[in-house]
């Protein structure tokens, strides 16, 4: 009969990384801009952000 052994994972759980507090804090500070109202008609359109927008 085989048993399972639990152990503990080889890898330390770590803290989230360093950049992400200094990308969040200009989140903070950047007031929301009001919603579009109408029709918009323009030539390029970036819609999200992330790996898609860059």
């Amino acid at each position: 009969m085989l048993r399972r052994q639990h152990s503990r994972p080889s890898v330390p759980p770590t803290l989230p990384p360093w950049w992400l507090d200094e990308a969040l804090a200009s989140e903070e500070a950047a007031p929301t801009p009001p919603p579009l109202e109408g029709d918009l008609h323009v030539n390029v359109a970036i819609v999200g952000g992330g790996y898609t927008g860059l």
